[in-house]
């Protein structure tokens, strides 16, 4: 997969398939709110989402703007987040 919206459908079909009726989607802080909406959508209200958020090893969420890495994260999260608000 390529993308959160195809990761969704891919688990959309597992949950399908094993009829599962939590799952737990490990993310980091910066794309935790796009990730909990678009998995949500994709597997409907009968599966409950939840997020294990876990920290980048290349910055912290308290400091992220002081490494490169962070401020990539950022940038391409906040045009990520407004992609997927105006298509999905």
């Amino acid at each position: 997969v390529s993308s959160t919206i195809e990761e969704a459908a891919a688990l959309k079909h597992w949950v399908d398939e094993t009829r599962a009726g939590s799952v737990i989607i490990v993310t980091n802080p910066f794309h935790s709110a796009r990730v909990k909406r678009i998995f949500q959508k994709v597997l409907g209200p009968e599966v409950r989402v939840q997020l294990a958020v876990v920290d980048s090893r290349e910055y912290r969420p308290r400091d992220w703007w002081r490494s490169e890495g962070g401020l990539i994260a950022f940038n391409n999260e906040w045009i990520k987040a407004v992609y997927y608000l105006l298509k999905y």
